[in-house]
């Protein structure tokens, strides 16, 4: 698969899940964004692949599964640190610091 083939992919992937999250069908959002981290994983797109976390931490906390969803946005900011992403690990961060707020207030 060429690269301009493998982006179109991506890209469709991520347009999908994202109408499926505008209908809050998120089971089938989880499934196009692991679609989209599985190749991005084999062909090592790094950042892609911290875009795609953030998506999932993204989608777990629209579903309240806020464990799975620190998980998520842990790896999101560990990959956008690795890969000098400073703004991207700081929303990130954010991210992560809104669901431990929520935790922490609700046991």
């Amino acid at each position: 698969m060429d690269k301009e083939k493998i982006a179109l992919t991506l890209k469709n992937l991520n347009k999908l899940a994202i109408n499926e999250i505008s209908h809050q069908n998120y089971s089938k959002a989880l499934q196009y964004f692991a679609q989209g981290l599985y190749l991005e994983y084999q062909l090592g797109l790094k950042i892609q692949m911290a875009e795609t976390f953030f998506n999932l931490a993204g989608t777990y906390y629209l579903m309240e599964e806020y464990e799975k969803a620190l998980h998520k946005i842990q790896v999101a900011e560990n990959l956008f640190q690795e890969n000098g992403k400073a703004d991207d690990a700081l929303k990130a961060r954010q991210m992560k610091d809104e669901i431990l707020h929520i935790t922490s207030a609700n046991p």
